[in-house]
């Protein structure tokens, strides 16, 4: 019986309690190293997806085989906005990918401000309304 009861506290103690300690030091290592790399590799997979590099290097071959000016000219044209607006689609998705990482960053401290909003508003006290109550006086 004591030997349960020492194994039960060593479970409670040592890992329940390691694991609340190791929480926040994994989410801003680890976690914040896997987020960043999920999102490198998405953006990889983009970047292949839209294959700029490839319209790059047909940029001045004639579409459909068309050898006149007028199909050349319209052939670059075309080809310039492609390239420009999948350029400007891949930097968005730079930056959601980017947003991401710092959401994920920013979410524990988030969190931890609106647990204790709720719950000092749950035993009377709202920080919240203490402070911005003296703006409207």
């Amino acid at each position: 019986m004591a030997q349960a009861l020492r194994s039960l506290l060593s479970f409670a103690v040592v890992d329940l309690a390691g694991s609340v300690v190791r929480f926040p030091v994994w989410w801003y290592s680890d976690g914040v190293v896997a987020v960043a790399r999920w999102g490198w590799q998405g953006l990889r997979y983009r970047a292949r997806a839209y294959a700029i590099p490839l319209w790059l290097r047909h940029f001045f071959v004639p579409m459909y085989g068309e050898h006149e000016w007028s199909g050349r000219l319209i052939s670059v044209l075309m080809r310039f906005v492609v390239i420009f607006f999948r350029a400007i689609a891949l930097g968005i998705e730079a930056l959601v990918y980017a947003l991401i990482v710092l959401l994920w960053m920013g979410w524990p401290p988030i969190a931890l401000f609106l647990l204790v909003v709720n719950i000092s508003d749950g035993i009377g006290w709202n920080p919240l309304t203490s402070v911005f109550s003296s703006y409207g006086s």
